[in-house]
């Protein structure tokens, strides 16, 4: 007995291990813990159809491949929401047994749809249904703050600041979790088998993989303990004693239950209760027809999506390049937002996505933490140096409102923030004061310093532009000094009338 229990201990100790490393990298930045990130299914597929990375695509067919070949241990390992669905499983005071269910038109009508937007530039729907991404919400709403909490206990010489959030941003992850919950209490792993397109996808090249779990009809009593204890409802007694290895998520539940060892894990070319799954042709109609109108329905959304963002006014982290790109990539997982140095990003204010909110922080100038962390690919990975010439809006002053006009006080806040040196000081004409001016714009980034250093309130006296595609700005260091007297000789008799720019 102790030798048909070995396969469940070591699932255990994989799906636990795999989950505090998903969970701590919401709230620490390191190269080898974000290698398990590039263990996600559906990130890794975005990230190819944005970067079309050989190395993504390696990533992808290994994950098929090992499918293939063992079955769908991805979805008790390394999938952190399906973990997470098992740790809510078994603390849950309702042990009563899982009806049969095999929803596959369901599965197959949501995979299709999903997959279709992506394929037309749109992953609007991953946002909804992503495990990964439901789960980032989750962890970095509710749980990033118990981490932390712990990580600041046990570890205060290296004190991790809290992320601001509000309410909104709390009901994020709230909201999901509650459903969860409701989902896993009553039907135990219905998201994976009926909802999740990572499951859909899984399940087919397990389906008829290579390794198969199988119930030994002459040894099997009809105890019916296997078929309580599996969470997807993969297993039926009184049907043949069959066992759906497509639902199957390799739980191990079933053979560590066994009394009598009738459940095998083995290469058996004859299932010894193959299930009918094929589809007909009135499903099959319905599958291309879904496919045709999303495919259609995401070509839409991603061109209503090119005048969101000068509506909005949205400044997007470095790397997002437009909106539009931003827009059909990023699912909201919030990894980056619970990563960034500068607690800037932000999400659910003013936005329906991911953009910087100057009035809690502004974008570090020696961080690239977002381009490193991002699993889809929606912001582009750069180094630090592309990263300090990566303009994400346009800083503009209204002197007007500045307090060395207002209060004829010298202030220079902003000019001392500005990492690049496209705003400087330099003394009024009129007054003994000196007043901010930008020497160069080409030099701005948009990285908001200035606009939440300003002291004005409500409105600042400078404030950031959002920008429809961000681009590469002056290099500072390459920028002589001789250049740059020019351009303050040139630009002095425009500065000292206009100085909103």
């Amino acid at each position: 007995m102790k030798k048909n229990l070995l396969p469940k201990q070591l699932q255990i100790i994989l799906a636990t291990f795999s989950f505090i490393v998903i969970s701590t990298c919401f709230i620490v930045e390191n190269n080898i813990l974000h290698f398990l990130i590039s263990l996600q299914l559906i990130p890794e597929i975005l990230k190819f159809f944005t970067t079309f990375s050989l190395f993504t695509l390696f990533i992808i067919l290994i994950l098929l491949s090992f499918t293939f070949i063992f079955g769908r241990f991805y979805c008790s390992i390394v999938c952190p929401l399906g973990i997470l669905q098992d740790i809510i499983n078994f603390f849950s005071p309702f042990k009563k047994s899982l009806q049969i269910y095999n929803f596959k038109m369901a599965r197959y009508i949501i995979a299709t749809i999903s997959f279709s937007l992506l394929i037309a530039g749109f992953a609007y729907a991953f946002l909804l249904i992503d495990p990964y991404s439901i789960f980032g919400r989750i962890n970095a709403t509710i749980f990033n703050h118990i981490l932390v909490f712990t990580h600041n206990l046990i570890v205060p010489s290296k004190y991790i600041n809290y992320h601001v959030v509000d309410v909104k941003f709390t009901l994020l992850g709230t909201l999901p979790l509650i459903i969860l919950i409701i989902l896993v209490v009553s039907k135990k792993r219905l998201f994976c088998n009926a909802i999740c397109p990572a499951g859909t996808l899984l399940g087919l090249c397990s389906k008829n993989g290579f390794f198969k779990l199988t119930i030994d009809k002459t040894t099997c009593i009809a105890c019916g303990n296997c078929q309580k204890s599996c969470p997807c409802g993969a297993i039926d007694i009184k049907n043949n004693k069959s066992l759906n290895n497509e639902t199957c998520i390799r739980c191990m539940n079933c053979k560590s239950i066994c009394p009598v060892k009738a459940i095998n894990y083995s290469h058996n070319k004859k299932d010894t209760a193959p299930l009918k799954t094929d589809l007909s042709k009135r499903d099959f109609i319905t599958l291309v027809a879904c496919s045709l109108i999303s495919f259609g329905t995401g070509l839409t959304l991603k061109t209503k999506s090119k005048t969101n963002s000068k509506k909005q006014n949205v400044i997007l982290p470095p790397g997002a390049g437009s909106y539009q790109r931003f827009e059909s990539k990023c699912t909201q997982c919030l990894l980056c937002v619970t990563n960034c140095q500068g607690n800037v990003l932000s999400f659910g204010d003013n936005s329906s996505g991911v953009h910087l909110d100057f009035s809690k922080g502004f974008c570090e100038y020696n961080c690239n933490n977002c381009s490193k962390v991002c699993p889809t690919g929606a912001i582009e990975k750069m180094t630090l140096e592309q990263k300090k010439l990566c303009r994400i809006g346009i800083a503009e002053l209204t002197i007007s409102r500045c307090v060395t006009v207002t209060h004829n006080t010298e202030c220079g806040a902003c000019a001392e923030q500005c990492p690049t040196g496209a705003l400087q000081m330099k003394l009024a004409e009129t007054t003994d004061v000196r007043v901010p001016y930008f020497i160069n714009h080409d030099l701005c980034i948009g990285c908001g310093a200035c606009h939440n250093a300003c002291p004005v309130r409500p409105k600042t006296a400078i404030f950031v532009n959002s920008i429809n595609l961000q681009l590469k700005a002056e290099n500072p260091v390459k920028l002589s000094k001789n250049k740059q007297n020019d351009i303050e000789s040139n630009q002095s008799l425009e500065n000292s009338n206009k100085w909103s720019f």
